[in-house]
Order: C-alpha cells, then sequence, then structure tokens
C-alpha cells in the first residue's frame, strides 16, 4: 500500500516537470498565455500519463496473481489483458502524435519518449502473460517477468522513484 501512495504522489509531482522546462526554454520569469495554455496540455499530459503507466503495470500484476491463485480463468485473463494491451496502443500512438509537435521542449520530448518507452514494456509484458495463460510455458512466465521488471525499473527512474 505505501508503495502506491509513493508512486501516487511521484505521479502528482511530475506535473510540476513540464512547467519547470517550458519556462526554461521561454527564459521569461512569468510566461505569456499561450504558454500557460501548453503548461496546462503538458501537466495534464503529464499526470494522465503518470496514472496510466502506474495503474497499467498494477493491474496486470494483479491479473497474474489472479490467475495464479485460480480465481480468475486463463481466457477471462486473456480477454481482459487484449483490451488492456488495446488501450496500451492507442496511448502510445497519442502521444507519438503529440511528440511529433514542434513546440513541445526538449524535456517534455523525453518525458514523452520516456512515458512511451513505458507503455512498450506494459505491452510486452500484457503479451507475455497472455501468452503464458494460454500456453503455461516457462519461457512465456520468464519473458514475463523480465518485462515486468524491465517496466518496474523504468518507471522508478521516470519518477524518481528509490
Amino acid at each position: 500500500m505505501n508503495k502506491i501512495i509513493v508512486s501516487l504522489l511521484m505521479a502528482g509531482m511530475l506535473c510540476l516537470g513540464p512547467a519547470a522546462s517550458l519556462s526554461a526554454q521561454s527564459g521569461q520569469g512569468a510566461a505569456p498565455m499561450a504558454d500557460e495554455k501548453d503548461i496546462l496540455h503538458l501537466n495534464t499530459i503529464g499526470a494522465f500519463s503518470a496514472g496510466f503507466v502506474i495503474q497499467s503495470y498494477g493491474y496486470i500484476g494483479v491479473l497474474a496473481d489472479a490467475m495464479s491463485k485460480g480465481v480468475y480463468e486463463p481466457e477471462l485473463v486473456r480477454s481482459m489483458l487484449s483490451e488492456t494491451i488495446s488501450y496500451l496502443r492507442n496511448v502510445n500512438t497519442q502521444l507519438q502524435k503529440y511528440q511529433s509537435g514542434s513546440l513541445i521542449a526538449s524535456g517534455d520530448r523525453k518525458f514523452i519518449a520516456s512515458m512511451m518507452e513505458i507503455i512498450s514494456q506494459l505491452i510486452a509484458e500484457a503479451e507475455a502473460l497472455s501468452s503464458f495463460a494460454q500456453t503455461k510455458s516457462k519461457e512465456d512466465l520468464a519473458r514475463y517477468e523480465d518485462a515486468r521488471r524491465d517496466a518496474w525499473k523504468n518507471i522508478k527512474k521516470t519518477f524518481g522513484m528509490n
């Protein structure tokens, strides 16, 4: 529970990052109205992205636990993971479109790239778990565990979590 609370606090703090990079880029103490609008957009994207990846990570883990304990049948888990993978891909596509914009500061572009990398890792994690639900193979389980470990490592790095 403490990890979840810390994660949510870090996600909230993350929202301040884009504002700082835009102010530094403009070289002004007080940003004009257009910059304030950009800052609001970037803060919103940051907050939603942080919450989305942390919740997705947790959700995939809960599905793995529920399946391993026999609470959910493998086919139900595969169906739920299929929906999750679809959401993750859709968000990644939207972030790619947003990242291609010309008015984004390099720090913000880096953050968006990190989010896209985490989402790709979450997709790999969910796909491996879905395969494991069907095959019960050690290889799929190892792929799932590796992807989960990689995703968490990247989440911690991106949000400055210890």
